[in-house]
């Protein structure tokens, strides 16, 4: 595994490059490290990503690898041996190839004669991590209560074992990093002799063609599991149809022979319309100005923005956009939903009085007058609409448990929490919504259960 060259809680100081997930993992690696370390400060200038520190990484275990066989009388590199034996498919990444082949010819340079290894074996190695390779974090930053939140990215590294289990778009299972080991979990019941897979994919919400696109470039394969395959999740990147004003325009998925050449392909899902081509560049424009227009809101996140401007600019798109143009479940709607929750969320934290303070009784302190309760209680509970498309999607798409599912329960519970504040005085109105609080509150504890601190 090689450590991230980004900030972390143990950083090398001597080659002022590595940093450590934590103590104990640099106290795991520090016999890798210090034969690593010198090598970092002469490589300096190359030390520019993950894949170059992997392979450095890589080639100096191989080395210690080599020592230790024959402290034991033993030949071979048996877990070098099956590193090399993972999938490189070096023929599909030539470009990768050209691009390191001078980094990996100055790491030769460098390198003493009894670590080397020929520069063939070298860009083979450069290709099974581009393959195989699991982004990894430190683990929890703890706290008095030994709780803290994990950082995924800061660093990578390959796992033989886990590289074999299969992906799939509708997985069963997914991985975990913490320090130096990977661990399984399951997100569903899975039966004796069932093939456990996980998703390669960072964003369960993609619409299939670009989660096809992406796994073929980044993985060399063309996805044809059960989600590439239904023709309804179509609906994550469809628009309407102006033709026909009736139906859907729709992409269809990819295909082998043409994934590398063909314009995504479209069609109306009205038979009676059947329009197909030119619509491309227009999809291209359309989701280009929602992007924007999300990052514009996302800013609020970090700045001293007015939420209020950023809530009603996104609930202009909404209403703009979902229906109108393109179907309420596109994928990048979904994201501005989420987005329109947190910020949401936000604004009333500013608004309202604290949760905790409300105490059974849900709306103490709350001063305003009817119209402005109803101005607010109108904003939140088009907040719960959107978040109940977001459940239903998240329902239809994902496995039984995921830490999204706990995101979304959770962000639905503040908003219903918000709403029983809004309803004191309304016995029954309150009562109802109560309910329907502890009901999220229990999906949302059923799947955090299993991801505490994601």
């Amino acid at each position: 595994m090689a450590p991230g060259p980004a900030a972390a809680a143990a950083r090398c100081n001597k080659c002022h490059t590595i940093a450590f997930c934590s103590p104990a993992c640099r106290a795991e690696g520090e016999v890798l490290h210090r034969v690593e370390c010198f090598y970092v400060k002469k490589l300096g200038h190359l030390i520019v990503n993950l894949e170059i520190l992997l392979l450095l990484r890589i080639v100096i275990a191989r080395w210690l690898e080599t020592l230790s066989s024959q402290k034991r009388g033993v030949e071979g590199t048996p877990v070098f041996d099956r590193m090399m034996h993972m999938q490189a498919h070096a023929e599909s990444q030539i470009d990768l190839l050209q691009t390191y082949a001078p980094a990996v010819e100055d790491m030769l340079r460098v390198l003493p004669a009894e670590m080397k290894v020929a520069k063939e074996a070298m860009l083979i190695i450069v290709c099974i991590c581009s393959v195989n390779q699991f982004a990894v974090g430190r683990p929890p930053a703890e706290n008095e209560s030994g709780e803290g939140q994990s950082k995924d990215g800061e660093g990578s590294g390959l796992f033989l074992t886990s590289a074999i289990v299969s992906h799939s778009c509708r997985e069963n299972a997914m991985h975990r990093t913490k320090g130096r080991r990977l661990a399984m979990l399951a997100l569903e019941p899975i039966a004796a002799g069932s093939e456990i897979t996980w998703s390669y994919l960072g964003n369960p919400l993609l619409p299939t063609q670009i989660r096809q696109r992406e796994l073929y470039q980044t993985k060399v394969f063309l996805c044809q599991c059960e989600r590439c395959l239904d023709l309804t999740e179509c609906h994550l990147r469809a628009f309407a149809c102006k033709a026909c004003n009736e139906g859907l325009l729709v992409p269809l998925p990819l295909t082998q022979a043409g994934i590398e050449t063909e314009e995504d392909r479209w069609r109306c899902d009205n038979a009676a319309c059947g329009r197909a081509a030119g619509f491309a560049r227009d999809v291209e424009r359309l989701e280009a100005g929602l992007v924007r227009r999300f990052e514009e809101a996302h800013a609020a996140l970090g700045a001293t923005q007015d939420l209020a401007a950023a809530l009603q600019q996104l609930e202009a798109v909404i209403a703009d956009h979902a229906g109108p143009v393109m179907h309420p479940h596109h994928y990048l709607l979904l994201q501005i939903y989420l987005l329109h929750g947190e910020l949401l969320r936000r604004k009333l934290d500013g608004r309202l009085p604290p949760l905790q303070a409300a105490g059974g009784g849900g709306g103490a302190g709350l001063s305003m007058n009817e119209d402005q309760r109803a101005a607010i209680r109108k904003q939140v509970e088009a907040g719960l609409r959107l978040a109940e498309r977001l459940e239903a999607v998240a329902d239809a798409l994902l496995p039984g448990r995921h830490p999204l599912k706990a995101d979304l329960f959770e962000g639905k519970a503040v908003l219903l929490a918000r709403l029983r504040q809004l309803t004191i005085g309304r016995a029954e109105e309150e009562k109802g919504v109560s309910a329907q609080l502890a009901e999220a509150e229990r999906r949302a504890a059923d799947n955090r259960r299993l991801f505490p601190d994601l």
